[in-house]
């Protein structure tokens, strides 16, 4: 138990970590937003979501793995 305490207390390390990259990024995007860059456009222009959907539209993504087992 105590070995597992330290694995979730690095998990929580690890987590403030990705906290600060969350707040980091949030600052990111209101400078985006400032510039005119809006997650809207980007979007339109599939640029974000669509390759991801692609992949997974043609079994790219989670279906080989669990295919071949990896």
């Amino acid at each position: 138990d105590e070995k597992r305490y330290g694995v979730m207390e690095n998990d929580m390390e690890r987590y403030e970590m990705m906290k600060n990259d969350m707040e980091r990024y949030g600052m990111m995007k209101d400078d985006m937003e400032r510039y005119g860059v809006i997650w809207g456009d980007i979007e339109r222009y599939g640029m974000i979501w669509s390759d991801e959907n692609d992949m997974e539209r043609y079994g790219a993504i989670w279906s080989d793995e669990n295919r071949y087992g990896t």
